[in-house]
């Protein structure tokens, strides 16, 4: 098993049968001047719908607000994901990341939640 799976309570990682892909972006713009992405990486997961306001910015929208998030992801503290990032989801949306919790216990981060 690779580190991220090994420091994930035995019970959260036996819920992530799901994958999402996610993007980093590359810092460089299109002529059109939209964000452009790498390559996309395939990461397990667990995912649950939700009805959720949270209080929020988004790479398309900078200024702080309260929104609703749909769903909740929760994977592996690793690769690190942030609001910048790009979502695909299983059935090809791809939703807006609202909001990215590390999360943690005494013995260092385990994993972390996506909020879109």
């Amino acid at each position: 098993r690779d580190r991220a799976s090994m420091a994930l309570d035995s019970g959260l990682a036996a819920l992530m049968v799901e994958t999402v892909e996610i993007e980093w972006p590359t810092g460089t713009l299109t002529l059109d001047g939209i964000q452009s992405y790498g390559a996309a990486v395939e990461v397990s997961c667990h995912i649950e719908a939700t009805n959720k306001k949270v209080f929020a910015r988004t790479r398309t929208d900078p200024a702080y607000m309260e929104r609703v998030a749909t769903s909740r992801i929760y994977l592996a503290e690793s690769p690190v994901v942030t609001i910048n990032c790009r979502l695909t989801l299983p059935d090809g949306r791809q939703p807006l990341i609202l909001a990215v919790e590390a999360n943690g216990d005494e013995r260092g981060a385990h994993h972390q939640v996506i909020w879109t």
